[in-house]
């Protein structure tokens, strides 16, 4: 299940797991790439990828609402195509005595523009949030 979110007609939002289990190639090549290099074991089995294609602008902020008990919001990946330009707005809710854990990989193509911003909203428990990065030259 996709996260809650305002989307502009161009913007491609999936079910990680569904994915990953329909043996996408082009999904298991990006997860994980924004962590090369890194100590960070990638190995998701649930999540959201949101997929910008390559030469597209977005005008209004993408926004993604997701709530911390979804297993759609553990993982997240984003692949901004080349050229693309786009403002994400990350919505993160944590609520409950339990701690929850998330990850967020971001990955922008040549040329590619992107603005990500977050908004962590936690009561009464603890959120521990991964964000890694990986921008193609020019990005």
């Amino acid at each position: 299940m996709a996260p809650s979110s305002s989307l502009a007609p161009a913007v491609q939002v999936s079910d990680l797991g569904a994915r990953l289990s329909a043996g996408d190639a082009a999904v298991r090549a990006l997860l994980g790439s924004a962590f090369a290099g890194t100590d960070a074991p990638v190995a998701p089995t649930s999540g959201t990828v949101v997929e910008i294609p390559a030469g597209v602008v977005i005008d209004d902020p993408i926004v993604l609402n997701l709530d911390g008990t979804n297993p759609a919001a553990g993982y997240t990946l984003v692949h901004v195509g080349a050229g693309s330009l786009a403002t994400i707005i990350e919505r993160r809710t944590a609520a409950g005595t339990s701690g929850q854990a998330a990850v967020c990989e971001v990955i922008a193509d040549e040329g590619a523009r992107l603005i990500y911003a977050v908004v962590d909203t936690v009561e009464d428990g603890k959120l521990l949030v991964r964000r890694q990065s990986r921008a193609a030259a020019g990005a």
